[in-house]
């Protein structure tokens, strides 16, 4: 479900606050590390109407791989909390949509079929709070959840022999909420590769994979 953005944007920065106070916490102690990750994801759509991973009857098209960026700072070996951004986008089209154009006594005054043309784009921004299991220098298993905020946008290029061809915009805001879990292994003391699993709201990326860098160690 989409709603207004607004009513979720207090609990989003109550969580940043919190991670904030940890990071304060985190920069006074040795015990303490930071990591960055960039990677790619599949498996979802843009979780809007129209444009979700079940597409409408007529409707053909892809969702790009997803791009994600985060940030971790563990405040101990086995805790952490970060920020993840995700972005994406898609293209589809839709042949012989039907319509129907009623005056206000309710007469069809024309019907007919379109070509609905759809671009979507879609951006995520949540809090991440990640436990690590401990399993040696190497690997580093984790699980976690995330809590955060989603805009889906979509433009539909609508056109028909029979119409004009018009342009309309709609933009969609909701909730990021969902869990995660994943491994890291350290192909260096600063660099490792991650796989991860997850089910996070829309869009419904089922796992992604990509490179972390740790700025510091423990």
């Amino acid at each position: 479900m989409h709603i207004s953005y607004k009513k979720f944007l207090s609990p989003l920065l109550a969580i940043l606050f919190i991670g904030l106070s940890f990071n304060s916490y985190s920069q006074a102690s040795s015990d303490a590390a930071d990591l960055l990750g960039l990677g790619v994801g599949y498996g979802g759509g843009l979780g809007a109407p129209g444009i979700s991973y079940n597409l409408l009857p007529n409707y053909t098209g892809t969702a790009a791989p997803s791009i994600t960026a985060s940030y971790e700072r563990k405040f101990s070996r086995q805790f952490g909390l970060g920020l993840a951004l995700d972005y994406t986008s898609a293209m589809y089209t839709g042949n012989n949509i039907p319509f129907s154009i009623a005056d206000p006594n309710n007469t069809t005054v024309s019907s007919g079929t379109v070509t609905d043309k759809v671009a979507g784009t879609y951006f995520g921004l949540g809090a991440r709070l990640v436990y690590h299991l401990s399993a040696g220098d190497k690997f580093d298993p984790y699980a976690g959840l995330l809590l955060g905020i989603t805009v889906t946008s979509a433009s539909h290029t609508i056109s028909s022999d029979s119409t004009s061809t018009f342009i309309t915009h709609e933009t969609f805001a909701g909730i990021l909420l969902g869990g995660f879990i994943g491994v890291r292994y350290f192909v260096s003391d600063q660099v490792a590769i991650y796989v991860e699993g997850d089910y996070i709201g829309m869009p419904s990326y089922l796992g992604n994979i990509g490179i972390t860098y740790q700025i510091s160690h423990f």
